[in-house]
């Protein structure tokens, strides 16, 4: 069956806000306000698209793009995170076993270049996108499935940032502006699905009543992988760019927003995440 070029139907617009409440429940109201607000329309478009293969980005004021590769890989890259994770922090006085964390590599580079996404096998101990195991089935399986989710959420709210740009008139673009200006949207947007992320978790943990501490750790290493699944895509591409800040940068960015509630945790797993992967490629960025 032949899929449309692109759907932006009633349930792709249900999806989208779906994933921004899984992200951010205590934010339902002002997600749905500003979605209202600035008539953002949500649309998946063809794995391969004139554009090129890898669609994730806003574009005519209004308008947020992306295709299933794109998703498949936020979801793929949080267990590729996960998965560097592991196998650094249980290696103890041996050498990590990255064995099982290449095969993944492999099947993220696979799918972002094939022209047939559904035809690369996916990985057994990965579930589907979209599928939340029990946590009294596998418990790292859950939480990773729910990072996979932050992470997502959080590079459409980088892109909902920019169409607010656009709407407001202070947009950017490498033919009119500076590298060092359209660098500074690219922060600022950054920094935007940082914030929304993580401003109101206090409401949160009031609302569940659980510990606000173990939101904040939940919602940064989210974010960390977000940003390890944008490393993995531009592959060799890690450093300053007359477009993007170095991978780097954005990283110490988020930490910065963070402020007095960074988490140990969540840092030491990304940092052993990043660390793993620069075992595999070499000058991948540290953490």
């Amino acid at each position: 069956m032949t899929m449309p070029d692109m759907r932006n139907d009633k349930a792709v617009q249900t999806a989208a806000l779906n994933l921004f409440v899984g992200c951010a429940p205590e934010r339902r109201a002002e997600l749905e306000a500003m979605v209202k607000d600035l008539q953002l329309e949500f649309q998946v478009h063809d794995d391969n698209h004139e554009d090129g293969k890898f669609i994730f980005d806003a574009g005519a004021y209004r308008y947020l793009r992306f295709n299933p590769r794109a998703m498949r890989l936020f979801w793929l890259g949080a267990y590729i995170a996960w998965e560097g994770y592991r196998a650094i922090q249980t290696q103890h006085s041996q050498p990590a076993d990255l064995s099982r964390f290449k095969a993944l590599l492999d099947t993220f580079e696979q799918i972002l270049d094939a022209d047939d996404t559904e035809g690369v096998a996916w990985p057994a101990s990965v579930p589907e996108p979209g599928t939340y195991p029990g946590k009294e089935v596998d418990i790292e399986v859950r939480a990773t499935a729910e990072l996979a989710t932050i992470a997502a959420g959080w590079g459409l709210l980088h892109e909902i940032r920019h169409a607010r740009h656009q709407q407001e008139g202070t947009a950017t673009n490498s033919d009119d502006h500076s590298p060092e200006e359209v660098r500074a949207e690219e922060v600022s947007c950054d920094a935007f699905a940082t914030t929304f992320l993580t401003e109101r978790i206090g409401d949160y943990a009031t609302q569940l009543h659980v510990a606000e501490d173990k939101v904040w750790q939940k919602r940064q290493l989210g974010i960390y992988m977000g940003l390890f699944t944008i490393a993995l895509v531009g592959k060799d591409n890690w450093q300053t760019t007359a477009t993007h800040p170095a991978l780097a940068e954005r990283l110490a960015a988020a930490k910065a927003a963070f402020a007095g509630h960074r988490s140990a945790a969540a840092e030491n797993a990304a940092e052993l995440a990043f660390q793993a992967l620069g075992a595999v490629w070499s000058g991948a960025p540290r953490f």
